[in-house]
């Protein structure tokens, strides 16, 4: 019974000589007191429900729409012991561990103000299904859950799903948790994610490599959509889409910042200089920057402006012209809407009609641009009222429904109101840019159901660039294919990595390109930069060269002169560059081990760069924790603790560095963006 009550007699371990009428189960007390526990659990979380869940016993939960109405992400939550699948019913958890999932999705809800999306408590109910898979030759009690227990779920989600099982590992963590805390095992679970993504995208090596490619647009890829933006035989369907991919590699946007974009998002304002000077073009004309006016979807609660680099800006001026083009009717549909509640157009001779006339099925084929039967199998799919009338003898009788039950139907069928999520601001539907009516992107509908709008969806955007079972991509429809024979494939996210890579690359600050990305923790960027290790080192080399660097190999670059050795030398101390916590290595891990692997702070081979505010707050990070640890080597010597000493010393120089690097954060006298080598035994900085 999910009502938290555990009744012993439909455990499976109650059957056997557990059932035996000479037979006395002897319980320890621990096993007793998880029972009350998981009671406790199990109420508590139905008392609270986070979820505004109606009906708490049902198998399925519908869940609070919490993305963009762009997205179509969500969903409702089945606790089921097999993945829901398309016309079949699944089977659900037994009790207790019914009540024990549900109450953990709650657990897992209350963990943030803002509530998650339905994808985070997918994903924990299906770890969820991975441990009763170990759980149930035993039983379906979730306080005889063991440390093997998750140990076993992890090593098999890992070996079905690969790398993609870190999700479930880290879910089946949280479940550990939450067993642990309110002490419901019988034995203490302390459990730990042993499901790790391998490596990083600043990795070295073919394996790191083909990371770092997958999560950029190939070449191929790049290139095949170039074509695709130029060809004017695209009909409306696939050009309103190549245009969404237009804007994301002009922009870097999110798919959802650029699918909720306002219908006037285009700024543009006269170009100034440093000095506040208009800028001129060689022919003596003002120039002009073109922005775009969009919601971030993270971190910000107002409209930011996305200033197009300008070799970018007829681009973006193009493609925002197609889009309101072709949107124009869907746009005035949707303000129409707006203003008249439960009323649509379905443009003439229908419009000139009552609301009390009657339109046979026919009449609905023709007016809504269905194919025959679907005007049957609108009125009967969608619940509106009809009559069957046989109007003329000798012909089978039609379907009739009045025409203002239609329209009320399909005004709900739109989509309406605020399309940003809470906290994120206010834009109705019927401000927005990308507008299309239902089944607009299907093969087999002509121009969609008429007298219907919404946002063109994510998913849509990515069907077009990769396919979909019997709808094919772009690349398959056009024969686009690469070097490799194969058609081409690409996602929405990848030209957002691109972008990042391509910015940091030409040396933008971080601050700035967070502000250009619509970042909120600068932090971020680092998961977007797949720079290679070859690529980082021009970028020493090219510093180098410009005397943008400080420490001694500039020192020494400085009394060379003669321009060859100097590029020998250049290239010698910029072979290679990797990321660090602290800044940049240019240590030549393909030629020989680092042989102070893991004290990067005390290394010759680390570059500092100044400004980086990730760096900076590692660095500061790094120095309060190697503060505590001296700290506590010295209470260990105090006490004669064998060995404490040689710690005191290792964390002193450690100390050292670490407040060397902060210092060359915090010196205004170097410039940002200037990489700085740090001299390990210089004078400490107090």
């Amino acid at each position: 019974m999910s009502d938290g009550t555990i009744n012993r007699s439909r455990r499976s371990r109650a059957s056997g000589w557990r059932s035996h009428p000479d037979v006395v189960e002897l319980r320890v007390q621990s096993s007793i007191a998880g029972d009350t526990a998981l009671a406790a659990f199990i109420a508590t979380a139905r008392a609270d429900n986070p979820l505004d869940v109606v009906d708490w016993d049902a198998n399925y939960w519908e869940f609070p729409d919490r993305s963009r109405g762009s997205s179509s992400g969500e969903g409702g939550l089945h606790f089921s012991r097999t993945p829901a699948t398309k016309g079949t019913a699944p089977e659900s958890f037994p009790d207790p561990y019914l009540g024990f999932v549900k109450a953990v999705v709650c657990r897992f809800e209350q963990r943030s103000a803002q509530g998650f999306a339905a994808s985070g408590s997918q994903t924990l109910i299906a770890a969820c299904r991975w441990l009763f898979q170990q759980l149930e030759p035993r039983g379906v009690d979730p306080t005889e859950l063991t440390h093997g227990d998750f140990d076993a779920a992890a090593k098999a989600a890992e070996s079905s799903m690969g790398e993609g099982a870190a999700n479930i590992g880290s879910k089946l963590a949280f479940v550990a948790n939450q067993l642990d805390h309110h002490a419901i095992s019988v034995t203490p679970i302390d459990w730990r994610n042993t499901v790790k993504r391998k490596g990083k995208h600043d990795g070295i090596g073919p394996e790191a490599d083909r990371r770092r490619l997958e999560l950029m647009p190939s070449t191929d890829v790049l290139d095949c959509l170039a074509d695709l933006s130029s060809r004017s035989d695209l009909d409306d369907r696939e050009t309103i889409i190549q245009r969404v991919i237009d804007l994301l590699v002009c922009t870097g946007f999110r798919i959802n910042e650029a699918l909720t974009l306002p219908r006037e998002c285009l700024v543009e304002e006269a170009e100034v200089d440093d000095l506040g000077e208009p800028v001129l073009d060689r022919y003596g004309a003002a120039c002009t920057r073109l922005g775009i006016r969009y919601w971030p979807e993270k971190g910000y609660q107002e409209t930011l402006i996305k200033w197009i680099p300008s070799v970018m800006a007829d681009i973006a001026r193009r493609a925002i012209a197609d889009i309101l083009r072709i949107t124009e009717p869907y746009w005035q549909l949707a303000r129409f809407q707006r203003a008249n509640p439960g009323k649509s157009l379905l443009g003439s001779p229908w419009d000139e009609l009552s609301d009390d006339e009657q339109m046979s099925s026919r009449d609905l084929e023709a007016a809504l641009g269905l194919v025959f039967p679907g005007g049957t199998q609108f009125i009967t799919h969608n619940d509106i009222p009809f009559e069957r009338i046989n109007k003329k003898a000798g012909e089978p009788p039609s379907f009739y429904v009045k025409k203002g039950d239609l329209l009320a139907r399909l005004y709900d069928k739109s989509q309406h109101g605020n399309v940003l999520r809470k906290g994120e601001g206010t834009q109705d539907l019927s401000d927005c840019l990308f507008l299309i009516p239902l089944r607009y992107m299907h093969t087999r509908s002509r121009e969609g159901v008429i007298g219907t709008v919404a946002l063109l969806k994510d998913a849509q955007v990515n069907v077009y660039l990769v396919g979909l079972d019997s709808q094919p991509s772009i690349f398959e429809r056009r024969g686009y294919k690469g070097e490799d024979g194969e058609y081409v494939r690409a996602t929405s996210h990848q030209f957002r990595h691109w972008l990042t890579t391509l910015a940091l690359e030409g040396g933008l600050h971080d601050a700035e390109l967070a502000r250009w990305m619509g970042r909120a923790n600068l932090a971020h960027n680092s998961s977007y930069d797949h720079r290679t290790p070859a690529e980082r080192a021009r970028r020493v080399a090219d510093r180098l060269r410009a005397d943008e660097t400080l420490g001694p190999v500039a020192d020494t670059l400085r009394t060379i002169k003669d321009p060859v050795r100097r590029e020998e030398f250049i290239k010698s101390h910029s072979e290679t560059a990797h990321v660090t916590d602290l800044g940049i290595c240019v240590h030549p891990w393909d030629t020989l081990p680092c042989q102070k692997h893991g004290d990067c702070s005390d290394c010759g081979e680390l570059r500092v760069e100044k400004g980086n505010s990730v760096y900076y707050e590692n660095a500061k990070l790094n120095l309060a924790h190697t503060e505590d640890e001296l700290r506590q080597a010295e209470w260990e010597s105090a006490d004669d603790t064998y060995g404490a000493d040689p710690w005191i010393k290792a964390h002193e120089r450690t100390i050292n560095t670490l407040k060397k690097i902060v210092h060359v954060h915090e010196d205004d006298s170097i410039p940002d963006g200037y990489l700085v080598q740090i001299k390990p035994d210089a004078a400490p900085v107090e």
